[in-house]
């Protein structure tokens, strides 16, 4: 079913996924019961989102941001499962983050039924001394406010020859490379 029409639905169940892009694969954890067959931690403990907010004249604005907390745990073989997945990725800044928020549907979990939102992890902490996992991550605006975001620099090269919509080699612009 579509997430519009879980939306309408009575008795549906809300739920709200976090996926992490990180280099040892994707980990995804919700706050609702974990459906049966799913790969999922049920271990959210809180999702704050706030929305990008545009100040017409006035710039961007405010970019979105979320913030998630996730309750850590002990695993078998010592230390906890958050704290291993934070050590065997340590170069977690600015990889994705996707929030899906919907509902499951009698059939079970699939997440092209979710709207999604993505975002890019700007820092985690933790776990404290409750075993709280806190990430916070920006929308996709945040990448043009980075400081080594720069503007190409201009040249003074001037077409010399003409484009046509199938040519697809290189044109001489007549300027000197920087």
């Amino acid at each position: 079913m579509s997430y519009e029409a879980e939306r309408r639905r009575m008795g549906r169940r809300p739920m709200r996924v976090v996926e992490l892009g990180l280099d040892s694969g994707t980990e995804i954890f919700t706050d609702a019961q974990v459906p049966s067959g799913v790969a999922m931690l049920g271990i959210v403990q809180d999702i704050d989102l706030a929305p990008t907010r545009l100040q017409p004249g006035k710039g961007i604005g405010e970019r979105g941001t979320v913030t998630v907390r996730l309750r850590d745990f002990g695993v078998a073989s010592g230390g906890t499962y958050l704290g291993r997945l934070i050590a065997e990725n340590p170069y977690y800044l600015d990889r994705t983050m996707t929030i899906r928020l919907g509902y499951v549907a009698p059939t079970g979990y699939d997440a092209g039924d979710f709207s999604a939102r993505l975002y890019y992890i700007d820092s985690i902490d933790g776990p404290d001394h409750k075993g709280i996992v806190t990430i916070k991550a920006k929308d996709a605006l945040k990448r043009l406010h980075a400081p080594g975001a720069v503007m190409p620099k201009v040249t003074k090269g001037k077409l010399v020859g003409s484009l046509t919509d199938s040519y697809t080699g290189l044109v001489d612009v007549g300027g000197k490379p920087p």
